[in-house]
């Protein structure tokens, strides 16, 4: 494999994350409400809200649920942790209240 194709597919991808990663940081403490009306996502400096309508579908990982935008063209996800901020694991409700307004990718059941 060309040692340049093999840079560009291992190193631009990390190098994206960590700047993503410093702007997050920048952003400082970032408090995320999901209600019956969709998501809040709030920092010291932006307040973000996203209706159900707005988004498709959503993936859970370990540490994360991962919510996708409806809009095909639109590059938006919502990362929203499991854990809380005193370090309870809010998945089992957060993860009913996902079922409820969303697809889980990859359920055959919808």
């Amino acid at each position: 494999m060309n040692p340049v194709l093999l840079g560009v597919l291992v190193l631009v991808p990390r190098a994206a994350a960590r700047a993503q990663q410093r702007n997050h940081a920048a952003l400082g403490e970032r408090r995320i409400t999901v209600d019956e009306s969709g998501v809040c996502v709030e920092t010291a400096h932006t307040l973000s809200r996203t209706r159900w309508s707005a988004l498709s579908r959503y993936v859970e990982t370990r540490r994360l649920f991962v919510l996708f935008s409806a809009d095909k063209q639109a590059a938006c996800l919502i990362c929203v942790p499991k854990r809380s901020a005193d370090g309870s694991d809010r998945s089992e409700p957060l993860r009913a209240l996902l079922d409820a307004h969303l697809v889980r990718a990859g359920d055959p059941r919808r």
